[in-house]
């Protein structure tokens, strides 16, 4: 029996290769969307933090170093989280980037695995064809041979 073999099969199999590795980047892309993240939400925490001491300060005795102190930090983590914005941004932008990528490899290989099952398709009707050939010559011998002795 025939067997079916794909011609493009080194492209189809490019294809996979090249999106499974569009995948991992696009994992380590949202892994680092991820880690800015959360180091967005510790300059949060730190804030927080500041704000509650520069709080417990005011309440009691007035110490004004301290209160300085605070709101040194409580600005200065503020100026950090804005930066900490643009790098979050910078990195969801990388992670589109990836995105469109990983989009256009799965096009791609969708496309030969498209073009692979229509050739399969073609090659399952010349078989049926050949086949059907075949035993229409065998039926063909038969009544010729049928025939033939008959006389």
């Amino acid at each position: 029996m025939a067997r079916f073999k794909y011609s493009m099969q080194n492209i189809l199999d490019i294809s996979y290769k090249l999106e499974n590795q569009v995948k991992a980047d696009f994992a380590v892309a949202s892994a680092r969307v991820v880690r800015e993240e959360e180091k967005l939400e510790e300059i949060y925490r730190q804030i927080e933090v500041y704000q509650d001491k520069l709080r417990e300060s005011s309440g009691e005795k007035l110490n004004l170093n301290e209160l300085k102190y605070c709101n040194q930090a409580i600005e200065y983590n503020k100026t950090k989280a804005e930066m900490q914005k643009k790098q979050i941004k910078k990195a969801e932008e990388a992670r589109e980037r990836v995105r469109i990528r990983l989009n256009q490899a799965m096009k791609d290989r969708k496309m030969h695995e498209t073009l692979k099952d229509k050739q399969f398709k073609n090659f399952l009707v010349e078989l049926n064809r050949e086949e059907s050939k075949e035993i229409d010559e065998l039926i063909s011998f038969q009544y010729n041979d049928r025939e033939r002795n008959k006389k």
